[in-house]
């Protein structure tokens, strides 16, 4: 029987990642340290902060501190009242993808995406 490969994923507990929507654009800049992060949207230079709490070497969960300087008083209560959890996929060079789920409540809705380790 082969065992599939572990990723170490301790080189991205901290350090500066990219987020890219929209054909391409940069949406955020992500600045982890370990067990906070921070998210600035490079469009509107709000900045939203998290807690992390690593759950093993690649899966965390992410819960709201503060920022979302935008939203209305309803849709804070549900960022406070919601947490996300992150489990990294693959981890290459420049980038690393990862699947979530973001729980509110007996709600809950996946995502998958890709993080880059370096600016395109």
């Amino acid at each position: 029987m082969i065992l599939p490969l572990k990723i170490e994923c301790l080189p991205i507990h901290t350090g500066r990642f990219f987020q890219y929507k929209n054909q391409g654009q940069l949406y955020s800049t992500i600045i982890r340290g370990d067990s906070l992060q921070m998210e600035i949207n490079t469009q509107t230079g709000d900045t939203t902060n998290w807690k992390i709490y690593w759950i093993d070497n690649c899966s965390f969960s992410c819960q709201y501190i503060s920022g979302l300087k935008d939203k209305s008083d309803q849709e804070l209560a549900f960022y406070k009242q919601s947490i996300i959890l992150f489990s990294i996929k693959t981890l290459e060079k420049d980038y690393y993808t990862y699947n979530a789920e973001l729980k509110f409540n007996a709600q809950s809705k996946t995502f998958n995406d890709t993080i880059w380790r370096q600016r395109k």
